[in-house]
């Protein structure tokens, strides 16, 4: 899952509290026999997400029968 995980100031991301809908999506999946992997865009707007074009391009190369993004921008960026 392809994910914006920037949490607000001064805090320590948590998926379970940042993100919850997307923590309830994947433990839905993973009680259906799926495995769940996580990468989370840091940065804000289009510039910040291109940053994170390199790790995402190595972690995608790894081979996934499905890449789920969460947003228009994660959508984008997972393309490239």
């Amino acid at each position: 899952m392809v994910f914006s995980g920037n949490p607000p100031a001064g805090e320590e991301f948590n998926l379970r509290i940042h993100q919850a809908f997307i923590y309830e999506q994947a433990e839905t999946l993973k009680n259906n026999g799926l495995e769940i992997e996580f990468f989370s865009i840091k940065g804000k707007g289009f510039i910040g997400y291109l940053k994170n074009l390199p790790k995402l391009r190595k972690e995608i190369s790894k081979g996934y029968n499905l890449l789920h993004a969460h947003n228009g921008l994660c959508g984008l960026i997972s393309n490239l």
